[in-house]
């Protein structure tokens, strides 16, 4: 027996044939919950309606290990200055995880041969401040900056 089943956007796949189902699920690729019709079938079921005793239970992503360090803050003092000393070239912003701000900042400095370098540093300059006051305090993750 054939068999589709609704993907990420909601659209019909397949047909596929039961052990494709099952692969599928293994990988995590479809859900418990993902919508599946029997090719004969009139109406769409959650997979969990059929009865596939073979299908394991997709296992839980494995917990932190006890006693693991956070992540390791960003500090607002090398951002600060990484702005005010080679904002130009936005070292801080890929520092701080901002990479778009970063290429824009490179880009504009190395690709109009040094034209715009003024400005851009005017712009780290005025962003190396802002960190260092605190009215940036987050990084490119949105985890706030350590002093």
């Amino acid at each position: 027996m054939k068999y589709f089943y609704a993907d990420a956007a909601n659209r019909p796949a397949g047909p596929v044939e039961l052990d494709e189902l099952r692969r599928l699920y293994s990988a995590g690729q479809i859900r418990i919950d993902t919508y599946v019709i029997e090719e004969t079938g009139a109406t769409w079921r959650p997979l969990s309606a059929f009865i596939i005793p073979e299908l394991p239970p997709i296992p839980p992503p494995p917990l932190p290990r006890r006693g693991s360090p956070p992540p390791e803050r960003r500090s607002k003092l090398a951002g600060g200055l990484l702005g005010i000393f080679l904002g130009w070239l936005g070292v801080h912003n890929f520092y701080l995880g901002y990479y778009g701000r970063g290429v824009a900042q490179v880009l504009l400095s190395l690709g109009c041969c040094f034209v715009l370098a003024p400005l851009v540093s005017i712009w780290g300059l005025i962003e190396g401040i802002l960190i260092l006051t605190g009215s940036i305090s987050t990084d490119g993750n949105g985890d706030p900056l350590r002093d």
